[in-house]
């Protein structure tokens, strides 16, 4: 939390008196947020959600800023949740649910003519008009365009920014968990998170660096394999450029796993998939593992080594087999990691194979005597 800037309140000129049980100290005029506090409300608040999730109940996320649109949308679609991220629309979003819920029936309706082409059928005047307001609904009601009725939990994530849905929902009485800055009235809602609500930034930042993160070991591994004589040298005679690979991509692999554990939602039990695809996958790297023994082997060849080539199982049967072994057990993770760094990871792999499918033995280094 600290990493991503949770512990940062506004100045301390701007803030709320309520909120000092949940500020532990002051620094060159912020307020510093006690995280143990946030750590105790984020627990509870995990606790009713999980609690609801398990009933079936409906949950609704408000975040309106304009830097944390894209995520809630991201966040509430992997959720399965409802989300308005865009504006809260006035007339009663929730308070007159009927002129919502016939503005979703116009929506839904408008889609179907879309997507059967009907729309287009029209008088290009009428099809314009009606795509203009395709657009807006969609802006405005995507998040909530399968909401049959009122939510039964609602999450906010800046109080000061939806303090109108903040009110709609006290009005109505449905259960609101809300984010809370060192600016906001904790009292409000029935879990408040203190937190900084403008740390969206800084998790951006994160999700860049592990990005990175998981991209770093491939253009070592591409430096090697086209550069072999290079490593050699840099090793030098009284080193295994095998064994100092090795290190070094036992490091680029810890590098690659704390980078996806950051931004990895873990939850128990994983779906169906996970434990045939995982354990299969698992299964060719260590079958891999036992035949070529330490990592880096594989390398030996370019490295100038004589290496007799393997032709057990997997290799002969299944092409690439230390790296479909690995593929196979990051998609089996995709339930807890976004799909983008697993994408990453994977066409990673795909780029060493093509690289490593295109083998120059001239290019081969020569050992150091």
């Amino acid at each position: 939390m600290m990493e991503a800037g949770v512990h940062f309140g506004h100045g301390t000129r701007k803030w709320n008196p309520r909120m000092a049980p949940y500020i532990s100290t002051k620094r060159k005029g912020i307020h510093i947020l006690n995280l143990t506090r946030t750590a105790r409300f984020l627990s509870e608040a995990c606790d009713l959600v999980f609690d609801a999730a398990s009933k079936g109940k409906q949950f609704l996320i408000v975040g309106t800023k304009n830097k944390a649109a894209d995520l809630i949308a991201r966040a509430a679609t992997r959720a399965r949740c409802h989300y308005v991220n865009k504006k809260w629309l006035g007339g009663g979003m929730l308070t007159n649910w009927y002129t919502t819920e016939t503005r979703l029936h116009k929506f839904r309706s408008l889609r179907t003519e879309q997507k059967t082409g009907r729309i287009h059928s029209l008088p290009k005047k009428d099809t314009a008009i009606l795509k203009r307001q395709l657009s807006h609904l969609k802006t405005y009601l995507g998040g909530i365009k399968y909401m049959t009725g009122l939510p039964d939990i609602v999450i906010i994530v800046d109080q000061q920014e939806e303090y109108t849905a903040l009110r709609k929902c006290i009005t109505l009485g449905i259960p609101m968990i809300c984010l809370i800055d060192t600016n906001c009235d904790p009292d409000l809602a029935d879990i408040s998170i203190p937190t900084n609500d403008d740390a969206i930034a800084s998790i951006r930042v994160m999700g860049i660096f592990a990005a990175v993160g998981v991209l770093s070991p491939f253009p070592f591994y591409w430096w090697l394999w086209n550069w072999p004589q290079s490593w050699v040298d840099l090793c030098g005679k009284d080193r295994d450029p095998s064994k100092v690979m090795a290190l070094v991509a036992h490091f680029l692999k810890l590098i690659q796993f704390i980078s996806l554990f950051s931004v990895s939602t873990l939850h128990w039990p994983p779906p169906f998939y996970f434990w045939p695809l995982f354990a299969f996958g698992q299964f060719l790297n260590f079958r891999v593992y036992q035949l070529l023994g330490e990592a880096g082997t594989y390398y030996g060849v370019r490295f100038g080594k004589s290496i007799p080539w393997v032709t057990e199982f997997p290799f002969g049967v299944i092409k690439d087999p230390q790296y479909v072994g690995s593929i196979m057990s990051l998609v089996a993770c995709l339930s807890w990691v976004p799909l983008q760094y697993i994408l990453l990871w994977v066409l990673g792999y795909l780029f060493i194979i093509i690289v490593e499918s295109k083998e120059d033995p001239s290019t081969r280094a020569k050992p150091i005597h």
